[in-house]
């Protein structure tokens, strides 16, 4: 669903990464995405992403030492982006559902790298950020009370 959707505007799929691309921008944009491999150990039940006023950005889903999922978002310009992701992590034999705490942080470009921490933001059932113009987010599972969550979810 998207409205007041400027000319070349695209919402894709390329790889396993997720890209919208208005050069006029969108109002307001939403797309979910269901029954998804992220990683080879993070499996995407839904991702939900509402945009407005985003000119671009690319959802890249990754890992951190090859286990834990995280999800940058990069080449931001505009607007603010809402962002909701539930799934499955797999740990070895066990597997566990996740529910989401997300943590989000904010990084600037110092010398042509994104290393200077700006901003950390911690919200539970999604994540809305605001997007700057060429910035980097990295979008996380909080690792203490997802984990604690993701259990319980698992359990019940």
């Amino acid at each position: 669903m998207s409205q007041i959707v400027g000319d070349n505007t695209t919402m894709r799929l390329e790889g396993i990464n997720y890209i919208i691309d208005s050069p006029e921008g969108i109002e307001k944009a939403y797309m979910q995405v269901t029954n998804s491999p992220a990683t080879p150990e993070f499996y995407l039940d839904y991702m939900v992403i509402y945009a407005n006023d985003v000119k671009h950005v690319e959802i890249k889903p990754n890992q951190i030492f090859g286990l834990y999922p995280v999800f940058e978002l990069a080449n931001a310009d505009g607007g603010e982006l809402s962002f909701a992701i539930g799934g499955e992590l797999k740990l070895g034999p066990i597997k566990l559902k996740t529910s989401a705490v997300l943590m989000d942080l904010r990084v600037k470009s110092v010398g042509g790298h994104h290393i200077l921490p700006t901003w950390l933001g911690v919200q539970k059932n999604g994540m809305d950020t605001e997007l700057g113009e060429n910035e980097k987010h990295y979008i996380l599972p909080e690792p203490g009370t997802s984990f604690i969550a993701s259990l319980e979810a698992t359990i019940l």
